[in-house]
């Protein structure tokens, strides 16, 4: 999954409703974090590739920057439901 299906999906859960909306999220949540991982993944083996001569550096900075950018993304996820608990948290009953 992509960062930029994230936004689609998030319509279709919307439109959707439901129980599941919760299960939709902490998947994608998942996924998100998969994506991260493996590009953490793609970055040690594209160095690894250009130490021993086998790989272009340019492939190499542009891995570096997809995964940053993936990165900075899915901090940005966390502080909004961080931000979202803490409001309903102080959200009097």
């Amino acid at each position: 999954m992509k960062i930029s299906n994230l936004s689609t999906q998030t319509l279709a859960s919307q439109k959707a409703g439901g129980a599941d909306s919760g299960a939709r999220f902490a998947k994608t949540i998942t996924d998100l974090a998969g994506q991260v991982t493996g590009s953490a993944a793609a970055i040690e083996k594209a160095s690894k590739a250009v130490a021993v001569g086998m790989a272009d550096p340019t492939e190499v900075a542009t891995t570096i920057a997809q995964a940053e950018l993936m990165l900075e993304s899915v901090v940005n996820i966390r502080d909004k439901v961080i931000s979202l608990y803490n409001e309903l948290v102080r959200t009097p009953i």
